[in-house]
């Protein structure tokens, strides 16, 4: 079963706990964790959750953007032509 849940926020301290609270809830159920976010953000975000669920639980969350969630697709279903 596929959980997807969106997140439309402007960074608060409120939004940002929920959403690690929802992270380590799914985390201690076992379950793997798509995070998808802005090319920018990634590094950032990569870090924040690193900090704040662990560096055991980390593993659990792949962070990704939208450029590598797209190449993965297309690799995954077009037989990993390259694209300009």
């Amino acid at each position: 079963m596929i959980l997807i849940k969106e997140f439309y926020t402007n960074y608060s301290a409120e939004k940002a706990h929920y959403i690690v609270q929802t992270i380590q809830t799914a985390i201690s159920k076992n379950k793997k964790i798509v995070f998808l976010v802005p090319e920018q953000f990634h590094f950032d975000t990569e870090k924040l959750l690193y900090r704040l669920v662990g560096a055991r639980q980390i593993s659990r969350v792949n962070i990704t953007t939208f450029t590598k969630l797209s190449r993965a697709v297309i690799k995954k279903h077009d037989g990993g032509k390259t694209y300009a």
